[in-house]
């Protein structure tokens, strides 16, 4: 018994003083959707996408603005009104297609010690038609002071 006590006492302050030190690497952060769609009137026609972290109301309601015109996109949104005193928005825009049907989703959130890495991939690749799109997914978080990184 004695013998056994000396080699778990170690292990559990190994893993103790372990745990503490990486308690914040790679740990998922819990988001909730937004709004997920496609704009037929494209926001920002470029040949790479875009991302936006939104942490305040005038950001908000502008951004609002731009995905109503000319279809009122936000009608479909789970919430508008964002407490940004506790949540922060992450909105990311995909490239303008010419076909229809693709999308672009956030996947998954990880926090590292300074920074959160949002992953985001095209689940949907497109449909033969022939109107611009331009997809995008809103997203809500709590709010954190770290450097968000887009993988």
């Amino acid at each position: 018994m004695k013998h056994l006590k000396n080699i778990l006492v170690p292990l559990f302050v190994t893993l103790t003083l372990g745990c503490n030190n990486n308690d914040k690497i790679n740990q998922k952060v819990e988001f909730t959707e937004i709004g997920k769609g496609q704009l037929f009137s494209p926001y920002q026609k470029n040949d790479f996408g875009f991302n936006l972290v939104i942490d305040n109301l005038t950001d908000w309601n502008s951004l609002i603005k731009i995905i109503d015109s000319p279809n009122n996109n936000s009608s479909n949104f789970t919430e508008i009104n964002i407490d940004f005193s506790t949540f922060q928005v992450i909105a990311v825009f995909d490239q303008v297609h010419n076909n229809g049907g693709w999308s672009i989703d956030v996947t998954n959130i990880t926090e590292n010690e300074d920074t959160l890495n949002v992953y985001i991939e095209n689940l949907q690749k497109g449909d033969l038609t022939q109107v611009l799109t331009q997809p995008f997914h809103i997203i809500k978080i709590p709010k954190m002071n770290k450097e968000i990184v887009f993988k």
